[in-house]
């Protein structure tokens, strides 16, 4: 809390905002489309165009079955990898989110009435299923490195560099070290 209350350097990336402002919301929204094209190309490559199993197409319910379970996985991850703090809450959450999707998709693959009947137990004894959770994981790394590489880049223009402080550190005083480290000149 001290250090907060005394270092205003910690402020600044809020005042000139650099973490959210108009250009990041349009890159977000264009990252978001990109990502929604990327799980649709994927689930059609591995799922629909001339992947036959016993001579018969997976379909559409299999095929939506597999973009609602990108989206799902993609989502969840990406609120875990971005996440500042977690807690047992977080994981939990998340876990939960995953979890109830897959319940329902197996409670509906059992129900005989059901239009998706046995479509879980097809999809995952293919391998394309297995290709699809990899691209899924990478996908999600990729863009949590993205970020992150983005707010390192922010993050150290408000961070004065090894010169400065060692500077500072060879006259002895604390004080000014402590006032070069925070910004305030």
């Amino acid at each position: 809390k001290e250090q907060m209350l005394f270092n205003p350097l910690m402020y600044q990336t809020g005042k000139q905002r650099l973490y959210l402002n108009d250009r990041k919301f349009v890159k977000e929204f264009v990252m978001a489309c990109v990502l929604s094209l990327y799980l649709t190309f994927n689930c059609l490559c591995l799922f629909d165009w001339g992947n036959y199993k016993g001579g018969f197409s997976y379909g559409w319910y299999n095929f939506g079955n597999m973009l609602t379970m990108g989206i799902v996985i993609t989502v969840n991850l990406r609120v875990l990898l971005l996440a500042n703090a977690f807690s047992l809450w977080t994981f939990l959450s998340v876990i939960l989110s995953i979890g109830m999707y897959f319940g329902f998709w197996i409670r509906e693959s059992l129900d005989i009435s059901s239009n998706i009947y046995t479509s879980f137990g097809e999809i995952t004894s293919t391998y394309q299923f297995y290709i699809y959770l990899v691209y899924l994981f990478a996908i999600s790394v990729l863009e949590y490195l993205q970020i992150k590489m983005e707010y390192v880049q922010i993050d150290k223009k408000f961070i004065p560099d090894f010169d400065v402080q060692f500077d500072a550190m060879a006259t002895g005083n604390d004080v000014e070290l402590e006032l070069l480290i925070s910004g305030v000149s």
